[in-house]
């Protein structure tokens, strides 16, 4: 299901149609929609679904489709090799932040352990082989975010800084799951780094916008109201499906900002009282004696 969708949005955008402006090029998008291409037929079965199903992700998984179609030529081995990559990508960024963190794998446990966790673990073969989704490349630009803030470099920190922009762009642009441990980050770095990235980060996202107009910022705005009280999002959370959804559509968003604020204060407080709360003996161990890092 999921894949026949990526196929019908890359479809729109290697023929050059806005997949988040409905109007625009409506006899083009219906044409599309009615052929045999694409996205099955539950999602076909009228304009109004269609056009919720093509225009649910974000510009950067929609470039990605654009060009996996022009690519594949609509052949979907192609997307799923594509998407199974992501688990290589997944492998490096895990590598890239244990490398920062100081973390070497140099035993044959160690290594082990690695390769169980990041690279041969059953949610990475299930959802990178068995069940093509592109989610595993989200999770690889989150952990190259997390790398490159975990230390700042002292040779390199303008590059760091650079990287980090780009990276945090292209997560936010890819699913909208951006990295705030970066201001954290550049509290404590140069404000050249901080300009730096910031300017990577606007050049990264600007391509995006003349190609999709505005009309994907009016949706993701729709969205993200409709998504805290509808029962789609008690749907795809799946521990919400264990309440009533009148509860659910209530205590939902309540209990993510609770949980939201608790983990943007504890943040605050420092890293060593971030551990002495969740009892971390091993960041005890890890944090000099004045606890900044």
């Amino acid at each position: 299901m999921d894949l026949s969708i990526y196929q019908e949005i890359g479809e729109l955008v290697a023929n050059g149609i806005d997949p988040y402006d409905f109007t625009k090029d409506r006899q083009r998008r219906e044409n599309l929609r009615l052929n045999d291409y694409g996205a099955a037929v539950y999602a076909k079965q009228n304009a109004g679904l269609y056009d919720y199903y093509v225009s649910s992700n974000l510009p950067g998984s929609t470039v990605l489709y654009g060009l996996l179609e022009r690519i594949s030529n609509g052949n979907p081995k192609v997307f799923r090799l594509a998407f199974s990559l992501g688990d290589i990508l997944i492998a490096l960024a895990a590598y890239l932040l244990l490398s920062r963190a100081g973390i070497v794998l140099d035993t044959l446990s160690k290594q082990t352990t690695f390769s169980l966790a990041a690279i041969y673990h059953p949610s990475n073969i299930y959802w990178g082989l068995v069940w093509s989704e592109d989610k595993q490349i989200q999770t690889a630009l989150m952990l190259f975010a997390a790398g490159l803030l975990v230390e700042r470099p002292a040779a390199r920190g303008q590059l760091n800084a650079v990287a980090i922009g780009v990276v945090g762009a292209m997560s936010v642009i890819f699913k909208a799951f951006g990295a705030p441990l970066a201001i954290g980050y550049f509290c404590k770095a140069p404000k050249r780094e901080l300009l730096l990235a910031r300017y990577a980060a606007v050049g990264t996202a600007l391509p995006f916008f003349p190609y999709f107009d505005l009309s994907f910022v009016r949706l993701v705005l729709g969205r993200l109201a409709h998504g805290v009280a509808s029962s789609n999002a008690a749907l795809h959370g799946s521990p919400w499906q264990t309440v009533p959804f009148a509860v659910a559509s209530y205590v939902r968003p309540m209990v993510c900002a609770a949980l939201a604020s608790l983990a943007a204060a504890r943040f605050c407080k420092g890293p060593a009282r971030c551990a002495e709360f969740l009892g971390c003996h091993w960041c005890h161990l890890r944090l000099p004696v004045d606890g900044r890092r």
